[in-house]
């Protein structure tokens, strides 16, 4: 294997910082924090006070964490979907959100154009609304959105403000550089969501997440935010770099959030080429962004009119280089 030239996968390394401070979560033992007892406390302070933060940086109210992002995001539908309530969904969202509607009996799925655009505005109840897509990076134009909506902000976590008529959010820590296993769903008024399970409490979560991966996520938000503007400006640059040097292949446009672009390749065998480029110390992503072992063809990419049966995806860090991108494009 050649030496490590770039990672453009959607997962980094965590910052010194972030691994710092789960590990000092970690070796300081924390007890569960709802229990009574002094160590309880404690971890109930520190829980609050790291949600707290979280909330400003994110803009939102009522944030629950999660340790399954799947979970979340379907407790953020049915947490308010009713059996008499009229469901809408995309065409290229999540396989949850697809199954939930598969299952309501009064649901839709609305088409998507060449430009990754929903084409109508649901006339629904409730819609699900997915900020950006976390394969192409293409932000949703929020002019269609109305009614109540459970939102996906998973791909574009603190880059985008949610609709202003948002009902629940679900967020992803690793989309701002934080650990993977903590996720969590914002509410706008609690009062209208009930949790989805059979409960003799007052549960808004199944309770299993890790505090430490929850401080972890906090001080990773904290980190990402500072001189966001900046950085982002940077990496648009070299996303468009990218799309002008590759402009003969079948890139999804048009730009969204500035660390993601697709690539769509005629007769091309995505999970070779990924691991082609691998043996040369590059590593970026193929398949569904949703899960890592879905290598079907892309249904984002075939609904925009792209090729879809290989499929690169290609994730811009904060310390990406110029050197490494165009290292990446002379290898594709």
């Amino acid at each position: 294997m050649g030496s490590v030239t770039g990672n453009f996968h959607s997962e980094a390394p965590l910052s010194p910082a972030v691994l710092s401070a789960i590990d000092t979560a970690f070796k300081t033992g924390w007890a569960e924090p709802n229990k009574a007892s002094h160590k309880a406390a404690k971890a109930r302070a520190l829980r609050d006070g790291e949600l707290e933060e979280i909330s400003k940086h994110l803009g939102v109210p009522n944030l629950i964490p999660y340790s399954d992002v799947s979970i979340a995001i379907q407790f953020s539908i049915l947490g308010y979907l009713k059996p008499e309530m009229k469901f809408a969904h995309s065409i290229r969202d999540r396989r949850e959100v697809m199954a939930i509607g598969k299952s309501h009996q009064n649901s839709i799925a609305i088409e998507i154009d060449r430009a990754g655009q929903i084409t109508q505005k649901p006339n629904c109840d409730l819609f699900a609304f997915q900020v950006a897509n976390p394969e192409t990076g293409i932000v949703q134009n929020q002019e269609v959105a109305s009614g109540l909506l459970a939102c996906d902000a998973t791909a574009s976590g603190a880059r985008v403000p949610l609709p202003t008529n948002w009902a629940s959010a679900v967020f992803e820590a690793k989309s701002w550089g934080g650990p993977s296993g903590i996720s969590f769903l914002a509410l706008q008024n609690e009062t209208d969501w009930s949790y989805p399970l059979p409960h003799v409490g007052v549960e808004k979560s199944p309770g299993n997440y890790s505090l430490p991966l929850l401080v972890g996520a906090a001080v990773a938000l904290d980190e990402f935010k500072r001189d966001r503007a900046t950085k982002d400006e940077r990496l648009l640059k070299l996303n468009q770099l990218i799309r002008k040097q590759l402009s003969n292949y079948n890139v999804a446009a048009p730009i969204g959030l500035p660390h993601l672009l697709t690539i769509g390749f005629e007769d091309v065998n995505g999970e070779l080429l990924v691991s082609q480029l691998n043996e040369v110390g590059i590593y970026a992503e193929t398949g569904s962004a949703c899960s890592a072992d879905d290598l079907r063809p892309s249904r984002t990419l075939a609904a925009m009119g792209l090729p879809n049966k290989g499929n690169l995806r290609i994730t811009l860090h904060d310390d990406v280089s110029e050197t490494e991108v165009n290292e990446l494009v002379k290898r594709i």
